[in-house]
């Protein structure tokens, strides 16, 4: 949150005010400033891009005069009173369509329930425009009082694309993994299981090859060498095979006929 005014932003609640909501949501104190640490700058951001319109200027003007209490606050009498009604309706105004998404990236961040970060912004955004009420110039309705105001407590950051609150709620979204990180993650993913699943067969028949011949060689090692030597080893002996048998049987079938030939002989002398 580079030159975003923290310190103001968390003065606006102060710590007497910290130790309220987590007095009365029974939260760690450690929890509720990690999550207005986060939630301030993105809320007051976007307060600014709604008051960057001259229309939008006058009914945010309009309502932080409704919200004012005067310069001295007890900030902890006041969020023991607050209105939850008046805090939704505060937030839905803010964050709009963002709000549920802000408040699950808020959640993941700081290991609160979605329930009790819900809770604690309820409770803070009507304090955050009894405050800024407080602070901005009563006689100045056309908004530039307003948007100095605004503008210093986020440093005079520069809005980008859509304005800074739009700005500061896409990092806060993309560092908890949520909206478009959430898209990125899953996709990225998606992309590694079609990896798995399917995706690349040109690589995997590669793999299958080359496995298939890195298995062949380590048989072949194991065996005697290579497949092409045992197919040559083969062939040799059964060439060796094929040849004795042959001069066996030649050598057996002269044998057998010699031996008859000369028993012959005798039996005829014989007779």
């Amino acid at each position: 949150m580079a030159g975003i005014d923290i310190n103001s932003l968390m003065g606006l609640v102060g710590t007497d005010g910290v130790n309220e909501i987590a007095k009365l949501t029974k939260t760690d104190g450690s929890k509720v400033t990690a999550v207005l640490t986060d939630a301030l700058p993105v809320l007051v951001g976007k307060l600014s891009d709604n008051a960057s319109t001259k229309e939008g200027a006058a009914s945010l003007n309009k309502a932080l005069n409704e919200h004012k209490t005067g310069d001295v606050i007890d900030v902890a009498s006041f969020l023991d009173g607050v209105d939850s009604k008046d805090g939704k309706k505060i937030l839905g105004h803010i964050l709009g369509d963002d709000q549920k998404a802000a408040t699950k990236a808020l959640s993941r961040k700081s290991g609160l329930s979605g329930s009790k970060v819900g809770t604690i912004l309820t409770m803070v955004a009507p304090l955050l425009l009894s405050q800024l009420g407080n602070k901005k110039d009563d006689d100045d309705d056309s908004g530039s009082s307003l948007g100095g105001l605004l503008g210093g407590l986020l440093g005079g950051g520069s809005s980008g694309a859509g304005g800074i609150g739009a700005s500061l709620l896409g990092g806060l979204l993309g560092s908890a993994g949520g909206s478009s990180g959430s898209g990125g993650l899953l996709g990225g993913l998606l992309g590694g299981l079609g990896g798995l699943f399917g995706g690349g067969k040109k690589e995997e028949k590669k793999d299958e090859e080359s496995s298939g011949s890195a298995l062949g060689g380590l048989l072949g090692g194991l065996f005697g060498g290579s497949s092409d030597d045992s197919s040559s080893s083969k062939k040799k002996t059964a060439k060796k095979k094929t040849g004795s048998t042959s001069t066996a049987k030649k050598k057996t079938t002269a044998k057998k006929t010699g031996s008859t030939s000369t028993a012959k002989k005798k039996t005829v002398k014989k007779k």
